[in-house]
C-alpha cells in the first residue's frame, strides 16, 4: 500500500518518510473516520497508521483493508491477527476511537 496523505499543502508519503510534522490543523479537529486500502503491514503504513493515530483526537473510526492477496493463507491470516494486535497497542489521541480490520 502506498499511502498519500495531501491536506493543505502538507504531502506524506510513507514510503521512506520517518518524519510528519508539522501535521495539518484540520487533521486534529475535524478527521473523524479514516479509510485505508490495500494494508500489507509493511513498516511504512505501520509508521503512517501510528502518526495518524496520535495526532487525530477526533477520530471516531480508522478501517484497515488488507490487501487480500497478502493475507489469504493460514500463514497470512496469523501475520494479520498479530499486526492488528501491534497497531490495537499503538498510543490515540482519541481514546474512543474504534479500529475495524477488514
Amino acid at each position: 500500500m502506498i499511502f498519500y496523505l495531501y491536506i493543505q499543502g502538507v504531502f506524506l508519503h510513507t514510503n521512506g518518510l520517518k518524519k510528519v510534522y508539522p501535521l495539518p490543523a484540520c487533521l486534529e479537529t475535524n478527521l473523524k473516520t479514516l479509510r485505508l486500502y490495500g494494508f500489507t503491514g509493511n513498516k511504512d503504513e505501520l509508521f503512517a497508521i501510528k502518526v495518524l493515530l496520535k495526532s487525530t483526537p477526533v477520530l471516531e473510526a480508522i478501517w484497515i483493508f488488507s490487501n487480500p492477496y497478502g493475507f489469504d493463507s493460514d500463514e497470512g491470516s496469523d501475520r494479520l491477527h498479530r499486526l492488528y494486535m501491534k497497531i490495537v497497542r499503538f498510543p490515540r489521541a482519541s481514546v474512543d476511537c474504534e479500529l475495524y480490520f477488514e
